[in-house]
């Protein structure tokens, strides 16, 4: 179990080894008549700021690591909103999904969000969601809170990837990135699964347990230190 849970945090460490690139030529962006704006991607970035500011407000009322039936109790509050996060993205995947060939991503102020402001916008949602995942598990605990933040990164690996097929692949290094902290929290869970008793779950995945740390590193790295975020 122990080589199981190695090689699949190698395999997402190597997710964030360094930028990627698309592979074959990218698509250029054909002049077209724009029928349509959306605000999106915008409206996502809010409302992922909205959410994460009040998984952060509550946070930090509990300095230090919370454990026992407060843990249990405010992890039930902040999955909550981890929850809503994840009817965001989804609702932004869809949406990304549904939009015509004249359609036009637009800026906070109304002007085309172009491939850089896409890029940006998209940074902020993995810095604001991995940021907040990051501290939230640090204090709570993986066992507590994986089954909360691992749909939060497959719902932000299908906008990722539909933004970077509009955008002709500039998203790729992002793309690699959230897909490599989905699958180590994945990794996390299911060694977490495999133990027997709820006290070497909380060992393990509780707030200072291995698991909970090695996790809570790769994601910290990934958003910290590898798109300048």
């Amino acid at each position: 179990m122990k080589s199981i849970w190695v090689t699949a945090l190698t395999l997402a460490a190597g997710g964030l080894a360094g930028p990627l690139v698309a592979a074959g030529p990218q698509p250029q962006a054909e002049k077209r008549q724009v029928l349509d704006e959306s605000t999106v991607l915008i409206d996502l970035l809010r409302e992922i700021q909205s959410q994460t500011g009040a998984i952060d407000d509550i946070l930090d009322q509990h300095p230090g690591p919370v454990t026992g039936e407060t843990a249990k109790e405010l992890a039930h509050v902040v999955g909550a909103h981890f929850g809503n996060i994840t009817g965001a993205l989804l609702a932004a995947h869809s949406a990304l999904e549904s939009l015509g060939d004249n359609a036009e991503l637009i800026d906070e102020d109304g002007t085309p969000c172009d491939v850089t402001c896409v890029v940006d916008k998209t940074k902020g949602v993995f810095s604001d969601a991995g940021t907040t995942t990051h501290r939230s598990l640090l204090k709570l605990g993986l066992h507590l809170l994986g089954n909360h933040v691992s749909p939060v990164f497959i719902a932000l690996s299908g906008v990722v990837l539909t933004l970077n097929t509009i955008i002709g692949g500039a998203l790729a290094t992002v793309a690699a990135l959230v897909n490599g902290v989905g699958l180590s929290i994945a990794a996390g869970l299911a060694y977490l699964g495999n133990l027997v008793s709820e006290k070497e779950k909380m060992r393990a995945g509780g707030p200072n347990g291995h698991i909970t740390k090695a996790v809570g590193k790769l994601i910290g790295e990934a958003v910290g230190s590898k798109l300048g975020l």
